[in-house]
């Protein structure tokens, strides 16, 4: 019995192996450090969290205007409106440039370049040109179209061969809707090319608008310079003698 009592007494005073110490040690852990985790298991929901935000950023600070625009593509906030107006002018050229051809012109054109020159002409912009005559010097025209499905013509220049190393730029006109996007420039620059081929070595022209034929490199000269030959048109003129037209020449 002796040994029994003693048998009972340790059950009662120890009780078995300390299974439960090593539970509530386990439990403790658990409040302590959380639960053990083995190497290759997924990461805690806090660890994801972390992860996904990204490398460490100080509270309060954001990604730089740069950065956001490089991620998104998109033209960065900050730049300013002049400078995001800038961008899109130039890509706005650039598209225009593409869709633009300048081509010499053919029969089947002189109904437009007609349209539009005599609706200027109207104005008192330029001179009016008859039907016959555009037939006549249709070899003399450069027609700018857009260059889509169904072309159609947005302006025109004539380059008409007045003396041996003379030629004057004449009509050159683009529909209102076109203006300021390149037209009327390149069709200039087309005909001062055609000039230079034909071995031409002055190019002027009879503008209200100098600016224009300044900025390509054309001077302002006295009309009393020029052949009486170029008179002949201006005879035609609603305005002559009084034209208030400038003279400007090009070397080539």
């Amino acid at each position: 019995m002796g040994s029994e009592r003693t048998r009972k007494g340790e059950q009662r005073n120890w009780g078995p192996a300390r299974r439960v110490g090593s539970e509530r040690t386990r439990k403790g852990e658990q409040r302590n450090w959380g639960p053990a985790r083995r190497v290759g298991t997924e990461p805690s929901s806090q660890e994801r969290r972390r992860r996904n935000r990204g490398p460490a950023r100080r509270v309060g600070t954001e990604p730089s205007l740069q950065r956001r625009g490089e991620e998104t593509g998109d033209p960065p906030e900050g730049w300013g409106l002049s400078r995001a107006r800038k961008s899109e002018g130039e890509e706005t050229g650039e598209q225009v440039k593409m869709q633009m051809r300048v081509r010499k012109a053919k029969i089947n054109d002189i109904g437009a370049v007609h349209k539009i020159i005599n609706e200027f002409a109207s104005r008192g912009d330029m001179l009016p040109r008859s039907l016959s005559e555009l037939y006549d010097h249709l070899r003399d025209y450069l027609v700018a179209e857009e260059d889509k499905q169904e072309a159609v013509i947005v302006g025109v220049c004539g380059l008409g061969i007045c003396w041996e190393d003379l030629a004057e730029i004449k009509s050159l006109a683009v529909i209102a809707s076109h203006q300021g996007k390149g037209y009327g420039k390149e069709l200039v620059e087309a005909s001062l090319e055609e000039a230079r081929n034909l071995g031409i070595k002055r190019v002027f022209t009879l503008t209200y608008i100098p600016e224009f034929f300044q900025k390509m490199g054309f001077e302002e000269i006295d009309k009393s310079q020029l052949p009486h030959k170029i008179w002949a048109d201006c005879l035609k003129c609603p305005q002559f003698p009084n034209c208030e037209e400038v003279a400007l020449i090009r070397y080539l």
